[in-house]
């Protein structure tokens, strides 16, 4: 077992719903550290670096949301202009940017034991609907993935979480080093 530092962002839902003081409390709760914290307002630059993803993940994510037309019944072509996962894994990349710029966000670094994968486990599923109903997303927020893309928005899921030790090394200077 490794300590090791982390990065968290408090989205603009979270921000304008005031669960700030209860998402700090469950990250203290769990024994993580902050060791830093600001609130701020996001630059474009900022998000877009941050949200800087390759066609594989546009892949990914435009192959998740097909699925989910088709779970709706509904055609892609209509709803999103084309049926090539890439392209639409670009319009989510755009609304998740737009959204992360629309309003103040609480950025941390979380430090203790394996902290990435422990502030993962905490937050919860990435989806709302499927995460554990005692982990913060479980609590908190409700939204789902079908829901989100029919209604051409991101995702209220409420926090970012580094996926790794590796990736969060890059976010915390992304993001300390900008703010």
């Amino acid at each position: 077992m490794e300590n090791e530092k982390t990065f968290a962002i408090i989205k603009p839902e979270a921000v304008a719903q005031k669960l700030i003081g209860k998402i700090i409390a469950k990250i203290e709760e769990s024994g993580l550290a902050i060791t830093k914290m600001r609130m701020m307002s996001v630059p474009r630059a900022l998000a877009e670096k941050h949200y800087a993803k390759d066609d594989a993940w546009c892949a990914k994510i435009g192959g998740g949301a097909l699925r989910d037309y088709a779970k709706a019944g509904r055609d892609p072509k209509t709803e999103a202009g084309t049926d090539d996962p890439i392209q639409i894994g670009r319009q989510i990349q755009q609304r998740t940017i737009a959204h992360l710029i629309s309003a103040p966000v609480v950025i941390m670094e979380l430090t203790g034991e394996n902290a990435a994968e422990a502030f993962r486990a905490l937050c919860g599923a990435t989806e709302p609907a499927s995460a554990d109903p005692a982990s913060i997303r479980g609590l908190f927020a409700k939204d789902d993935y079908t829901t989100s893309l029919l209604e051409k928005r991101p995702l209220r899921n409420l926090l970012h979480s580094s996926g790794n030790a590796e990736e969060a090394r890059a976010e915390l200077d992304m993001w300390f080093g900008a703010a």
